[in-house]
């Protein structure tokens, strides 16, 4: 009879050196800690500090956040980098930095935000769920400034305070506490009852809306005595794919098992097809060519047609010139030259060579730059012996 494994016991995870970090200015603050941008020997990180605040239990809190970042090894999950205790005595969590600013400042903000980068950003945030899920973790805290926007236009969810194990069984699911941010909330957690992982896509959809409308999430309606929210509070823009919209709405519905699971979200999203203009800058609203191509694809439909991809504009190399300058005798190389306008004459010669020699040079004629290419050479001769090519 085969006997039951324990599971392993938890990684130490790795502590760094307060010396090694260099902190530079603040980026961010919440209720339960404060976050700064640094350095850590040399590369760009974020420094959380955690706050002792009275009425909660610290050590607990802490370790919660540490062990969900150590197991969310995703792409579109923020990278836990170590554990540094200040030199007061404070203990920090630092991870790498992320310098694109929040979905917040793509919602609210002015720059452009085009639907196939609103469906980027919501395959990546879908990723990064299924996967916390299928690791047994639940968020409980999704809302846009807990996800990044990188430079490239991917999206990292973090902070993972809130964080904890997914219920298994009805006991565990009558422990699972109330938190989160109320605009966010599933019906089930304001109304104290039974709440599972799909709280998290509840919180989703409500993301969703917010990406499809533009509009806080504080501004759509709950609706009473179930607290789910009101679809026509939801300011949508005439263009907005219907699929999109029909999907958000369905991850907000009351009921936690009327929700899609993210196998289908993901599925969705990836047979959607909107057509954009995707020219610029992803901190301008739009993707680039540094997005992958594996991204781009994902945008596709179904039939695995990419439907817009950006072209590579490549810009091969200046090669250097074997070409001898008729002033010095060497290589003309990687050098700025001057030719003569006649084409039937061969004469070139570096800028340098014949710069000195009087105004407007590159505009006489052959006979001319070769005088003065002549000359060039006989005074290199002199001191310098016969001039070779190099």
């Amino acid at each position: 009879m085969a006997q039951p494994t324990t599971p392993a016991p938890p990684q130490p995870l790795p502590m760094l050196a307060w010396d090694d970090i260099v902190l530079h200015q603040e980026i961010g603050r919440g209720m339960f800690g404060v976050v700064s941008r640094g350095e850590y020997l040399g590369t760009p990180v974020a420094v959380k500090e955690v706050f002792r605040l009275p009425d909660v239990d610290f050590a607990k809190y802490f370790e919660r956040e540490i062990r969900a970042l150590a197991e969310a090894r995703h792409p579109n999950c923020i990278q836990f980098m170590g554990i540094v205790r200040r030199a007061g005595g404070g203990d920090c969590i630092v991870t790498e930095y992320v310098g694109g600013g929040n979905l917040d400042d793509w919602i609210r903000g002015p720059k452009p935000f085009p639907w196939r980068q609103r469906v980027a950003f919501a395959q990546d945030i879908a990723r990064a769920l299924a996967y916390l899920h299928a690791q047994d973790l639940i968020h409980r805290d999704l809302k846009g400034s807990n996800l990044l926007v990188s430079e490239t236009g991917r999206v990292k969810v973090c902070d993972f305070g809130f964080t904890r194990l997914r219920a298994k069984t009805a006991d565990e699911r009558k422990r699972l506490t109330y938190c989160g941010t109320d605009a966010y909330m599933a019906p089930e957690i304001m109304l104290c009852m039974n709440l599972d992982a799909s709280v998290d896509i509840f919180s989703y959809g409500v993301i969703l809306l917010e990406m499809i409308s533009r509009t806080n999430a504080e501004r759509f309606r709950r609706v009473m005595p179930g607290f789910g929210i009101d679809p026509q509070s939801i300011p949508v823009p005439p263009d907005c794919p219907r699929p999109l919209l029909d999907l958000a709405l369905s991850c907000i519905a009351d009921e936690s098992a009327a929700r899609p699971t993210w196998r289908t979200i993901l599925d969705t999203l990836k047979t959607l097809d909107v057509d954009d203009d995707i020219d610029e800058d992803p901190l301008e609203g739009c993707m680039t060519a540094s997005t992958s191509r594996m991204s781009l694809a994902d945008l596709g439909p179904s039939t695995g047609k990419v439907t817009h991809a950006h072209p590579l504009h490549l810009v091969l190399p200046k090669l250097p010139s074997i070409e001898k300058c008729a002033a010095c005798g060497k290589r003309m190389g990687m050098h700025r030259r001057m030719a003569c306008r006649e084409k039937e004459c061969g004469y070139v010669a570096h800028r340098r060579c014949v710069e000195g020699h009087g105004d407007g040079v590159g505009n006489e004629s052959g006979d001319e730059l070769a005088s003065v290419a002549a000359s060039r050479r006989e005074s290199g001769t002199a001191e310098n012996g016969a001039g070779a090519g190099v």
